[in-house]
């Protein structure tokens, strides 16, 4: 009876066993079709320097019961656009294959092209290595070190050919299992990153009012006061607030909440990239002097710029407070874009102060240099960035600079090319 007992006993810790395992099994392998962005970043091989990053994440489409992926490309920091097209060209739809390692590693193949006008906007054929986690429908898409033979300790596989030296470009982001709802409340995970929302909260602005209550229609959600920032985003009676808008999530992370003077109205808030897509290079000369960064160079816009339009009432000049969730810089600068040039400029220290070491408090008027519609129509325009002034000082990373001197390398390297070649044919 007790070889019998002792025998179902391990007959069932088997089954558990072989069950658990194919439970498993069942689980890493993925289907359905995912959506999401990722970070490029393109590496010098073999020093592994940043030759330049994407100035936004770009947008993937992986579809894993067709083995396809669909990846967007962008602007590079140093001032040229890439692309991934099919194995080729041939198909000129941008479909990319891909195959499982099985491993937990998917390797996808497609042709690299840098369109560098100065270089002939050179392309390769290539493939990238991922490795693919998935937590709660979403995946973690990370490039890994992969070349034919020994790897080289570079994210990413050698590209030979597409600039005078080697490259290694390595792209990081994630994705969501399209239709997906982690929280369950009616709101697909890529509606709510659409609106800004964090797709696992019920509750995003912690106002004790759920999301779904306060957006309404998907496609036209609840704005109560009208400022920019739907309800679902603004807590308590700033939602109502026509001149306080409250928490405006920033690029690292941090908030910064505006109030205007009483009366005063707030419309049209938003936060953008400091770095631009360039659509077009059609030639040397653009690429010289387009450039993907606003602002000033050599400073830091890691806070982007805050746009908003405010209008006076009868007023001749605003007082506007911003207040940051953290610190403000310690060497602060505010730059302004300026209506006649559309280039940011520095404002004068007689319109800012600061208040605190999270609070600033900005004067301004209808009709100067820094109303972007330059009307007197009791209405200003503004975009207003944040800069830390970090010129001069080694709190710059080394592949920051690195990106501008190769840039400059490759101009070079051009432009000598074309002088070598028009003096061998004289």
């Amino acid at each position: 009876m007790k070889i019998i007992y002792n025998n179902l006993i391990k007959y069932i810790f088997l089954v558990l066993i072989s069950f658990t395992a194919s439970q498993a099994d069942s689980i890493s392998e993925l289907t359905g079709i995912y959506t999401g962005e990722y970070q490029m970043t393109v590496r010098a091989h073999p020093a592994g320097s940043t030759l330049g990053q994407g100035v936004k994440e770009a947008a993937w489409t992986w579809d894993f019961d067709k083995y396809e992926v669909i990846i967007k490309g962008t602007t590079l920091s140093v001032g040229f656009n890439y692309a991934l097209h099919d194995i080729d060209n041939i198909r000129r739809d941008d479909i990319l294959n891909f195959e499982d390692n099985n491993n937990g590693t998917y390797t996808v193949f497609y042709q690299f092209q840098i369109y560098h006008p100065g270089l002939g906007n050179p392309r390769k054929n290539t493939n990238t290595t991922f490795k693919i986690t998935e937590t709660n429908g979403v995946l973690n898409i990370n490039t890994i070190d992969a070349e034919i033979g020994e790897v080289d300790g570079i994210l990413g596989t050698q590209i030979i050919g597409v600039f005078p030296l080697t490259i290694e470009p390595s792209l990081q982001g994630t994705a969501r299992l399209l239709g997906y709802d982690q929280n369950n409340d009616g709101i697909s995970d890529e509606d709510a990153i659409k609106l800004g929302l964090d797709p696992s909260k019920l509750d995003n602005d912690k106002d004790g009012i759920s999301d779904v209550d306060e957006i309404g229609d998907i496609n036209n959600p609840i704005d109560s006061d009208g400022d920019g920032v739907i309800d679902a985003l603004e807590a308590g009676d700033s939602a109502y607030s026509s001149n306080t808008v409250n928490d405006i999530q920033l690029l690292t992370g941090d908030s910064i909440s505006i109030v205007a003077n009483k009366g005063i109205y707030l419309s049209n808030v938003r936060v953008d990239s400091m770095k631009i897509e360039i659509p077009n290079n059609t030639g040397l000369k653009d690429l010289i002097k387009k450039d993907s960064t606003l602002g000033a160079p050599g400073l830091n816009y890691a806070l982007g710029n805050l746009n908003f339009t405010t209008t006076l009432n009868g007023d001749k000049e605003i007082v506007i407070k911003l207040t940051l969730s953290s610190n403000l810089p310690k060497n602060l600068l505010l730059y302004l874009k300026e209506f006649k040039t559309q280039d940011y400029v520095l404002l004068s220290n007689e319109k800012w102060k600061r208040l605190d070491s999270n609070t600033l408090e900005i004067t301004l008027s209808d009709k100067n240099e820094y109303d972007l519609d330059g009307l007197e129509n009791q209405e200003i325009i503004i975009s207003l960035a944040l800069a830390e002034n970090t010129i001069g000082q080694v709190k710059r990373k080394d592949e920051s600079a690195g990106s501008i001197y190769l840039s400059l390398i490759f101009l070079f390297l051009t432009l000598l090319g074309k002088n070598l070649f028009h003096y061998n044919k004289e």
